[in-house]
């Protein structure tokens, strides 16, 4: 059983969502750390080329999940970074419209 834990955290390792394991390293070498992306920074950088965008856009643009980009601009609407603009767009699958919020950099 053990060694099915093993294999899971080797594939964390290969997707990059974990560090080397102890037991991989070469003794005498370091493990590297993986990189933390710092998306607050990406996400003003973006918005003040692009404008104003959804999370869905935004998300599509950083190539993140939607999720991650909305919980982002969610943490930074209530840091004051940036504000929540309410729109609404036209449904491509469907008739009528539907509300988002566009996210913007605060004046």
């Amino acid at each position: 059983m053990a060694w099915k834990y093993l294999e899971f955290e080797r594939l964390q390792v290969t997707n990059r969502k974990r560090s080397n394991l102890p037991c991989d390293v070469v003794e005498g070498t370091t493990i590297k750390k993986t990189k933390k992306i710092d998306y607050k920074r990406l996400i003003l950088k973006t918005l003040k080329i692009t404008g104003p965008v959804t999370a869905r856009e935004l998300g599509a643009i950083l190539k993140i999940k939607t999720k991650s980009a909305s919980s982002h601009c969610q943490g930074m609407t209530l840091d004051g970074v940036l504000q929540k603009i309410p729109h609404a767009r036209k449904r491509e699958d469907a008739n009528g419209h539907m509300e988002c919020w566009l996210y913007d950099i605060s004046a």
